[in-house]
């Protein structure tokens, strides 16, 4: 697959349903895939609770405008969010497509002090998600 293109990913954090900007969180994103499995980023929200955009390589546009392609139009990455003091995130298979800018919207969960490797409440949000997974 020729990931000849870039797409772009700005991840937005956020505490108390969106009320709270969560500047300083620690995002990584991790290439899943062959062709783009040298890429490992890592940088920090700003005051505002969002990131800047991140280029990422992707697949040629020219996949997501040919219909019954026979390659996927996207590329896949992982991507860890953590700061202390909140459970942390991995989603998984993250998709972005080729010039475009995803916005990625995280809610973190505070864990009151307890030790970071802890499970969050049942009632939180998931700390492992794939991003096109349904959630019940």
């Amino acid at each position: 697959m020729d990931f000849s293109s870039t797409g772009y990913l700005k991840v937005r954090v956020y505490s108390a349903g969106g009320a709270i900007p969560i500047d300083g969180v620690s995002i990584r994103i991790i290439g899943t895939e062959a062709y783009n499995n040298g890429v490992d980023f890592t940088f920090l929200t700003d005051i505002n609770g969002i990131s800047k955009a991140i280029p990422l390589p992707a697949p040629d546009i020219n996949y997501s405008l040919t219909p019954g392609a026979s390659e996927q139009p996207y590329a896949n990455y992982d991507i860890e969010i953590f700061k202390d003091g909140f459970y942390p995130i991995k989603l998984l298979n993250a998709t972005v497509f080729p010039e475009r800018t995803a916005v990625l919207p995280v809610e973190l969960v505070p864990n009151a002090g307890l030790l970071s490797n802890t499970s969050p409440p049942f009632s939180s949000y998931p700390t492992l998600i794939y991003e096109n997974e349904e959630l019940e």
